[in-house]
């Protein structure tokens, strides 16, 4: 499940997306009632959050989710502000082997200036092979539609981390190198975005890209994106991995490779072998060809229409009705890309892994929401629904 629930100080800050709804359905001790009923009606094993404020992490959401079974990781955005993101996790089910907190904000790189933070767990099921791993990472990207840039950039350091906590081994094929991983959270990007295709494609030439076109949220004209994207101080790669990863990767690959000398030079004190297929081996990445790409191999779990044709809608407010938030998991295999007679991209002839879709919940169309109310409303708490998939994890 993931779930924004819009943080309380949020709805105080923007009062204006909210003037549909009576003031008394605003409140904090009404809509934590209605968020936890739902939440602990859906009881999922994963419970992916943002837009969660620091202080009721500590005094409602972690006492109240402790109690049903749930064990959780926080990470609040920096530079002050009031609220974070959260995962929790079902302890009967999984046990947390490893974790990382991503800060976005970069100190003097433009590109990393905003205060967005992700989560990412790695669980082991309690039940099953001892080596059986699920990683799951949980964002919240920034909003702002003009700052497609900034938001390219926190996905290329997101994925970076996911690259290096679910990365299992070396393998003859690439999605065999890594744990199955689900991604989810809110991305501020609407589907079939330069941002979104490259999630799911693994594959974008971002070299003169407008920045207010990136997300799909704005149209218009302002900056171009220019190569590199990131420059080398941050350290990670256009491939989506970090270099000194990477390069430890390429290294553990040679010292593994059948036939190998271990000898080693005597001036050097390095093996020959190595010292040889560092002359001969290119490094895996590069860092300002203009494009950027990922071996995760994605796919969304939602198609992001109706069967009818009408767009499925995650977040309906004053200001706003599409979808921006995103559960994605990693596959074996996509074969390739067609457009439907609605004129909507489509990957097809996806070859699933270990990691298989079972069930999502339907989302709602914006004409359902209509006749519902705009959000939050009496029955539904916060700007934007919930995601929720089921998966089967084979062993």
């Amino acid at each position: 499940m993931s779930y924004n629930v819009l943080a309380q100080q949020l709805v105080y800050d923007n009062s204006y997306l909210y003037s549909h709804c009576l003031p008394e359905l605003l409140e904090w001790e009404y809509r934590k009632r209605n968020l936890l009923s739902e939440i602990a009606a859906a009881s999922p094993s994963v419970l992916c959050m943002q837009e969660i404020q620091h202080d009721h992490f500590t005094d409602f959401w972690n006492p109240q989710m402790t109690k049903l079974g749930y064990s959780g990781v926080y990470k609040r955005r920096t530079g002050g502000k009031c609220d974070g993101c959260a995962t929790f996790v079902k302890m009967d089910i999984f046990e947390i082997v490893d974790s990382c907190t991503i800060e976005f904000y970069r100190p003097a790189v433009h590109p990393l200036s905003k205060d967005n933070v992700a989560v990412i767990l790695l669980l082991k099921p309690r039940a099953g092979p001892p080596d059986t791993r699920l990683c799951i990472a949980n964002t919240h990207l920034l909003f702002s539609p003009s700052r497609g840039d900034v938001k390219l950039a926190q996905v290329n350091l997101l994925l970076a981390e996911i690259d290096r906590l679910a990365f299992r081994s070396p393998a003859r094929l690439r999605h065999e190198s890594y744990h199955p991983v689900i991604l989810c959270g809110d991305f501020n990007s609407v589907p079939h975005s330069d941002l979104y295709d490259f999630a799911s494609s693994g594959n974008l030439a971002y070299v003169g890209l407008n920045c207010s076109t990136i997300s799909g949220q704005k149209q218009g004209f302002s900056r171009q994106l220019t190569s590199p994207l990131l420059p080398d101080c941050v350290g990670v790669s256009e491939q989506c991995q970090f270099m000194e990863v990477c390069k430890q990767r390429q290294h553990q690959t040679r010292l593994s490779a059948p036939g190998e000398s271990e000898c080693a030079d005597a001036e050097s004190g390095e093996n020959t072998a190595d010292a040889a297929a560092r002359k001969q081996t290119p490094l895996l990445y590069t860092l300002d060809s203009g494009s950027l790409s990922h071996n995760l191999n994605l796919n969304s779990v939602y198609r992001h229409f109706r069967l009818n044709g009408k767009p499925e809608v995650t977040t309906f407010h004053t200001k706003a009705s599409c979808t921006v938030d995103y559960i994605f998991y990693n596959v074996a295999e996509k074969r390739q890309q067609r457009v439907d007679k609605y004129g909507r991209r489509r990957s097809f002839s996806v070859s699933e892994g270990s990691l298989r879709l079972l069930a999502r919940m339907v989302l709602p169309s914006s004409d359902e929401l209509d006749q519902l109310g705009k959000l939050p409303n009496e029955c539904l708490s916060s700007d934007h629904v919930s995601l929720m998939a089921k998966f089967l994890l084979e062993r």
